[in-house]
């Protein structure tokens, strides 16, 4: 599944865009950044798409061994840790202390990062759309018409739900 999202996702508007980069006198490198992109995925399937498992049994003896107030010092209990809360730790702790970044940007990284998911969501919205246009254009049938017409009509309504407009309402 993946190499077929990585080219309609990534390839296919990196394609796009360094054509506007070529119009606009400026080099390409979309196209090179995906393939980069694509490559580390690559490095890494053998380790994401695997499933591991490790025995902690060495862990449950220590445990056992501790007296009750070394299991209340040295809590080891992984059940008790609240996921949440560590991997927003976690993240904050990378940004600090390993990429040295200042944490006084962190609401615009976030608004940052909300534009950019919102602008995702409109390009798969607009894949999909072109994709069943493309459906439609191929089968020219009456339930394809009414399938285009539904998703349509679900992606005006989505649309102005996220408070995009979609006409001018000044008028």
């Amino acid at each position: 599944m993946w190499p077929y999202l990585h080219f309609l996702m990534h390839m296919v508007p990196g394609y796009l865009a360094d054509q506007l980069l070529k119009l606009l006198g400026k080099k390409p490198r979309i196209v090179r950044l995906y393939q980069k992109l694509g490559n580390a995925v690559d490095q890494l399937d053998f380790f994401t798409q695997n499933d591991w498992s490790w025995s902690h049994g060495n862990s449950d003896k220590l445990f056992s061994l501790l007296s009750e107030k070394d299991k209340e010092v040295y809590d080891s209990d992984i059940r008790k840790l609240q996921w949440e809360k560590y991997i927003g730790n976690y993240c904050i702790g990378t940004k600090r202390y390993l990429l040295n970044e200042d944490l006084a940007n962190l609401p615009v990284a976030r608004q940052k990062i909300s534009r950019i998911r919102k602008i995702r969501y409109t390009i798969n919205i607009l894949m999909f759309l072109l994709s069943l246009r493309l459906l439609y254009m191929y089968l020219r049938s009456k339930t394809a018409r009414e399938l285009w017409k539904t998703v349509l009509g679900l992606c005006v309504r989505w649309l102005a739900n996220a408070g995009i407009p979609l006409h001018n309402q000044t008028l």
